[in-house]
């Protein structure tokens, strides 16, 4: 792919290209750094909706919110002049300030997202995999038979496609939440939110495993 892929950004954040276009921009990304900041733009516009506090919609999040996300990008990038990454890059936020219903509560673009909070009777556990780049913090929240977690995760590979997993005391592995992970880790960590059919008292270990069964960090409780 000799020129730059801006009118492919905004499909590859939401993974929506096929796996050959995929791969291409992918490739291009690597050695193209004005490609990569312009992408971190894209997911931060796209991470905004996901920081919106429940209370800043006046009836919740609208049904649909992704889909009508993923429709505004392909649409602005399938015009007949292809535009810029800035063009799909405002037309996600306007989106996004739809979708909230003008009620952005609090929410400062400059900081990043508030520490995990530790509910009473919740455990926070953290760890970093020096081989992987990887570190990661959970708040472990108990309920009846069963956890919560709450993670902040920094260092997973762009487009990492992973796991966040429990790992009971037998060692048996429980997938907990999925995610693909941003391109370039935002200020503060990922945020991944999950839970896991494991009694607190079973818990030994929370892990980050790809798709294909790498684990990159490992938090034993």
């Amino acid at each position: 792919m000799s020129e730059h892929p801006n009118d492919l950004l905004g499909p590859y954040t939401l993974a929506a290209l096929d796996a050959d276009e995929q791969r291409q921009v992918s490739e291009h990304l690597a050695g193209c750094p004005g490609c990569r900041e312009e992408l971190h733009e894209l997911e931060s516009l796209r991470s905004l909706l996901a920081q919106v506090p429940p209370e800043a919609f006046l009836d919740g999040p609208p049904e649909g919110a992704d889909l009508l996300l993923a429709r505004t990008v392909r649409q602005a990038g399938a015009e007949r002049r292809r535009p810029p990454v800035w063009s799909v890059a405002a037309a996600v936020l306007l989106v996004l300030v739809a979708l909230a219903g003008g009620l952005l509560i609090g929410l400062n673009s400059s900081s990043g997202p508030a520490p995990l909070a530790v509910p009473a009777g919740s455990t926070r556990v953290a760890a970093s995999n020096p081989a992987s780049g990887v570190h990661m913090t959970v708040v472990i929240t108990p309920a009846s038979g069963w956890v919560r977690l709450e993670g902040a995760f920094t260092g997973v590979p762009g487009h990492a496609r992973c796991y966040l997993m429990v790992v009971d005391k037998s060692g048996r592995r429980v997938v907990a939440g999925s995610w693909l992970a941003p391109y370039k880790s935002p200020a503060g960590g990922e945020r991944v939110s999950g839970s896991a059919l494991v009694p607190r008292d079973d818990v030994a270990a929370v892990q980050v495993v790809t798709f294909e069964g790498q684990v990159l960090d490992t938090a034993k409780v």
